[in-house]
C-alpha cells in the first residue's frame, strides 16, 4: 500500500507543477505580451515538471528495492538525484545558450513550479 501512496503523491505533484507553469506562462504573457517569455517560461515549467518525474520513478524503483536490497535502494536514490541535477543543468543549458531563450522567465518559472512540492502539505487527511 505504501507504494500507491507514492504513486499518488508523486502523480499529484506533477500535476500541481505542471499547472503552476501553464498559470506562470501565462501571467508572464499577460504582463510582458511577449510570446518569447511565455515559451521561456513554460520551457522552465517543463524542467521541473521533467525533473520531478524522473525523481518519482527514481523513488518508486528503491522502494521496491529497499525491502531486498537496502544498499541498492540508496544507490538508486543517490543515482537519481545525480540524474536531476545533470538533466536540469542540461535543460537550463540548452534553453539559455542554444535556444537563447530569456533566462528570468525560465528560471521564475522552474522556481514556482518547483513549489509544487509543498503540495502534499496541503492534502485533506
Amino acid at each position: 500500500m505504501p507504494q500507491q501512496s507514492l504513486q499518488t503523491t508523486s502523480r499529484r505533484i506533477i500535476l500541481v507543477q505542471a499547472g503552476l507553469g501553464v498559470i506562470t506562462g501565462l501571467a508572464v504573457y499577460v504582463i510582458t505580451l511577449s510570446w518569447l517569455a511565455m515559451i521561456s517560461a513554460l520551457f522552465g515549467a517543463l524542467i521541473a515538471v521533467t525533473a520531478s518525474f524522473v525523481s518519482a520513478s527514481r523513488m518508486q524503483r528503491a522502494s521496491k528495492l529497499a525491502y531486498q536490497q537496502p544498499r541498492a535502494g540508496v544507490a538508486v536514490l543517490y543515482a537519481g538525484a545525480t540524474l536531476r541535477f545533470l538533466i536540469v543543468i542540461f535543460a537550463f543549458a540548452l534553453g539559455i545558450g542554444l535556444l537563447k531563450l530569456p533566462a528570468l522567465h525560465m528560471i521564475m518559472a522552474f522556481a514556482i513550479a518547483q513549489l509544487g512540492y509543498l503540495s502534499p502539505l496541503f492534502e485533506k487527511a
